[in-house]
C-alpha cells in the first residue's frame, strides 16, 4: 500500500477549495437561495397556525363557555375580536421577519465579496 504524497494531499485541496470558493455565488444565487425561499414560504404558511388565528377566526361568534346569554355572546365576541387582531398583528410581524430574512439572503453574498476585497486591498496598501 502506497502513501499519498503531502504535496498531492495539498494540491488536490488547495484546487477543490479554489473551486468551491469560485463556484459558491453560482450555487447561492440558484439553488441556495431556491432552497432559502421555499423554507421561508413554508414557514409562512404555517405561521398562520401556529399563532391559531384560523381557530381563533372560525369561532369569532362561537359564545365560549356555552354562554348563550346576550351579554356571554358580547363578551366572547369582543375578547375573540380582539385576539384576532392581536394575533393578525403578530402573524404580519413574522411574515415582515420573513421577508427582511429574504432580502438578507439576496444581498449578503455581493456585501460579503465587497468587504472581503476591500479588506484584502487594504492589506496591501499599508
Amino acid at each position: 500500500m502506497t502513501k499519498p504524497s503531502v504535496s498531492l494531499i495539498l494540491k488536490i485541496t488547495i484546487i477543490d477549495a479554489l473551486r468551491e470558493g469560485l463556484l459558491f455565488p453560482f450555487w447561492w444565487y440558484s439553488k441556495g437561495l431556491r432552497d432559502i425561499f421555499t423554507k421561508l414560504f413554508a414557514c409562512a404558511k404555517e405561521s398562520v397556525s401556529f399563532f391559531g388565528l384560523d381557530i381563533w377566526a372560525k369561532n369569532l361568534f362561537v359564545p365560549m363557555y356555552g354562554e348563550t346569554s346576550f351579554t356571554g355572546r358580547f363578551v366572547s365576541f369582543l375578547v375573540r375580536f380582539f385576539m384576532v387582531i392581536a394575533r393578525s398583528f403578530a402573524v404580519g410581524l413574522w411574515m415582515f421577519i420573513l421577508v427582511l430574512i429574504g432580502m438578507i439572503s439576496v444581498v449578503i453574498v455581493p456585501f460579503t465579496l465587497f468587504g472581503f476585497f476591500m479588506h484584502l486591498i487594504g492589506m496591501f496598501i499599508s
